[in-house]
């Protein structure tokens, strides 16, 4: 080690959204070289969940939802109006059930009106046995985007994700891979999940720690050698634990209670400054503590199993 120190400040952590799945994309090529570029054509759009939490019947029936799929759906929408597909619906309502075009309404109403009279439907039913979903934007390719490759046939990027660190016509590269040792073509059956800046929240966190499993040992002691053993394989990444301070307004704590509840794998970012790269490792949250001193500020521990182990990605210059 000869360099100096360089400082933290700056950095940001991310967290991607368990709500939003990720965009799925077969490559049409991928090189050999360091690092790795990959051919691909458009992604196809994920079909995303959202929750009705009002509904009005009239002349065009208008439905209410949280500010957030408010501006998800706007940005999904073309020239205001988007699609949306709705199910659960019955008796009267049952028309309503299928596909629609949604025109959204002004910035903060946080509603979107369907082209269907329900003035004579009735009461409206209850939002909570109503299951809508929406067609995600298309995604622009982008750097920062994260991607991960299976199937591909190329061990030294299967499994892993990686951050993009340049966008070319209808190619992006993968920051810190090499696959230039590789033999054989790639697979047919590779795939591709891609998760845009859109899918990923913000944390503001006080520190995070990476837990690696260490792997105990055998014991194959000989009269010749009685204290002779053999190491054993570890049989999972290990765990991380990442803490901070407990904010109800926060996107990024509220991201990890749903993580905590859901147990859904995300992947969490850490955007090193002054070029340093990108540290990233999927977690599958399981629990959440709170640490609520006599004085001082409430904090929160949020603790997951690794996926993967944490691996720190860069280019050299």
């Amino acid at each position: 080690m000869s360099g100096d120190a360089i400082s933290s400040k700056g950095v940001a952590m991310y967290l991607t959204k368990g709500a939003i799945p990720p965009y799925k994309v077969k490559p049409t090529a991928i090189s050999k070289s360091e690092p790795t570029v990959v051919t691909a054509p458009a992604a196809t759009p994920p079909e995303v969940s959202f929750r009705v939490t009002g509904i009005t019947a009239g002349a065009t029936t208008a439905f209410n939802v949280s500010a957030s799929d408010f501006a998800a759906l706007k940005a999904s929408a073309s020239a205001g109006v988007a699609s949306v597909t709705f199910a659960g619906f019955t008796g009267a309502w049952l028309g309503m059930n299928g596909t629609k075009a949604a025109t959204l309404g002004a910035d903060g109403s946080n509603q979107f009106t369907v082209a269907t009279d329900s003035s004579a439907f009735g009461a409206a039913p209850d939002t909570a046995t109503i299951n809508s979903t929406y067609t995600a934007a298309a995604l622009v390719p982008a750097i920062g985007q994260l991607v991960r490759i299976t199937n591909s046939g190329f061990t030294s990027i299967d499994g892993k994700v990686f951050p993009v660190s340049a966008v070319g016509a209808g190619t992006f590269t993968l920051l810190g891979s090499d696959t230039s040792g590789e033999l054989g073509n790639m697979s047919i059956d590779a795939e591709m999940e891609i998760w845009d800046s859109s899918q990923m929240v913000r944390l503001c966190l006080t520190g995070f720690t990476f837990n690696p499993e260490t792997p105990g040992t055998t014991a194959v002691g000989t009269y010749c050698n009685p204290s002779a053993t053999l190491p054993q394989t570890a049989v999972s990444a290990g765990t991380a634990t990442l803490t901070g301070w407990i904010d109800k307004n926060d996107p990024g704590y509220r991201e990890l209670l749903d993580a905590a509840d859901d147990a859904t794998e995300r992947i969490f970012s850490i955007v090193l400054p002054q070029e340093q790269g990108e540290i990233v490792a999927p977690i599958t949250f399981s629990q959440m503590a709170w640490d609520i001193p006599l004085e001082g500020g409430m904090g929160f521990t949020a603790t997951g199993a690794l996926g993967s182990a944490p691996r720190h990605l860069f280019d050299l210059d």
